[in-house]
């Protein structure tokens, strides 16, 4: 979440701070955003594969399908789940489980860069997999406790058509069998 993460990190009052960020995030800041490369053809691929491709975020519901507007990539994505801008929703856990109560599948997992998303999968019950290629390192996405560590979409891409059940060590909570 926005607020509580701008505070921490820069010691900013986190309403303030957010409602200077939307500002000028709704005008400029949606159209800087960029893909990684390989985002298009591991979705095309888990499209392909019948996979069910959900979008979790605590970017802003609105902002988010602007962005997948944006970036052509709606016709990938079943469903899309964020945050409210009135901020009674922001939590990544509330955000998984409404994204698993519309779409009641099994087996699911949360592919994220952030430790925010592995702690809301394991709130929901479901395997994570933390991506190195974005935001978060991987100490942050160890002490997390994600259950797979890749470092690309595309490493993941063989995980994620498999969609396994998490296999984590008791005495530290990781899976030994990540890169």
């Amino acid at each position: 979440p926005l607020g509580p993460e701008l505070q921490a990190v820069y010691g900013v009052d986190p309403v303030e701070s957010v409602l200077r960020f939307r500002e000028y995030f709704e005008q400029k800041g949606i159209y800087e955003n960029k893909l990684y490369p390989d985002t298009v053809s591991v979705l095309k691929a888990l499209k392909e594969a019948g996979k069910t491709l959900v979008v979790a975020t605590s970017k802003p519901q609105v902002y988010a399908e602007r962005i997948l507007d944006h970036f052509d990539l709606r016709q990938y994505i079943d469903g899309v789940f964020g945050a409210t801008l009135d901020e009674s929703k922001v939590l990544k856990s509330e955000i998984i489980a409404d994204a698993l109560a519309a779409f009641d599948q099994r087996p699911v997992v949360m592919v994220g860069d952030r430790l925010h998303d592995i702690h809301g999968a394991a709130e929901n019950g479901i395997p994570s997999v933390g991506l190195l290629s974005g935001f978060g390192s991987r100490q942050e996405l160890e002490s997390a406790g994600a259950d797979y560590i890749r470092s690309s979409l595309t490493d993941a891409l063989d995980l994620l058509l498999t969609v396994p059940e998490p296999q984590r060590a008791p005495e530290d909570g990781l899976n030994r069998s990540r890169k």
